[in-house]
């Protein structure tokens, strides 16, 4: 019940999205009879487990992202988990809002793409509309949409869905509390902060009782109470601390 280095989504946090993103950096793949291709210092994104191109290759191959554009989609998925979140469920992430607005459009993975413009390179002619006179009224004579040189989310939680997830089961807690003299005048102050776990252990720990029972199943104090919280760690905190 506990997952081994799992991100929540709707952090914004885009330094920690950046890591997330740029996880396969400088990996190899292997690349159907060409043997292995050292990404160096980039981030490859495949859309198969051994393509058949190299990078740059639009329709056998796939895509390379340069540290620049993971740190530019990291901060458009932040402006997005800002807009959007915060998210109650991965279908809530991954899919479009049901809404008449622009999210409803596309989900949050996609908008952030499309922002950050990851596609103007992955384009080919459609046709050449340079002989109409009305150009205007004409749709986008460039695509190359779902071709394996062109970026969509599909291919980012290709790699970041076995670890992604809406909520934490660690947690900062923050407390404040201050002393008066009788007449209400403040004579200390003091903060501290606790990160906290929640393990799959149940609080009372019957050895009848499990975690993956249904609650009526339990003892009184688990079914109210559910799974124990640790503390990982204590500290107080400064006031220059806080106002930095």
């Amino acid at each position: 019940m506990l997952v081994d280095g799992a991100f929540n989504v709707n952090s914004v946090n885009e330094a920690a999205w950046c890591a997330m993103l740029a996880s396969l950096r400088g990996s190899k793949l292997e690349v159907t009879g060409k043997g292995a291709h050292d990404s160096g210092n980039s981030t490859p994104v495949p859309r198969l487990r051994e393509p058949s191109g190299n990078p740059g290759d639009l329709w056998n191959g796939f895509r390379e992202l340069s540290d620049d554009q993971i740190r530019t989609l990291a901060s458009e998925i932040v402006r997005e988990v800002r807009d959007r979140g915060p998210f109650q469920s991965m279908g809530e992430f991954v899919n479009r809002r049901l809404a008449s607005t622009s999210l409803g459009l596309k989900g949050a993975l996609q908008a952030a793409i499309d922002r950050a413009n990851l596609n103007s390179h992955a384009t080919v002619e459609r046709f050449n509309n340079t002989g109409y006179p009305f150009r205007s009224n004409l749709p986008e004579p460039f695509t190359g949409t779902g071709t394996p040189g062109w970026l969509t989310q599909a291919d980012l939680l290709t790699a970041l869905g076995p670890f992604i997830t809406v909520r934490s089961d660690t947690f900062t807690i923050r407390a404040y509390g201050e002393a008066k003299d009788t007449e209400g005048k403040v004579l200390a102050r003091s903060w501290c902060e606790a990160v906290v776990q929640r393990v799959p252990d149940l609080l009372d720990p019957d050895p009848n009782d499990n975690a993956t029972e249904r609650p009526l199943d339990l003892t009184p104090i688990n079914a109210r109470f559910g799974r124990r919280f640790e503390i990982i760690s204590f500290r107080d905190i400064s006031e220059e601390e806080l106002a930095a």
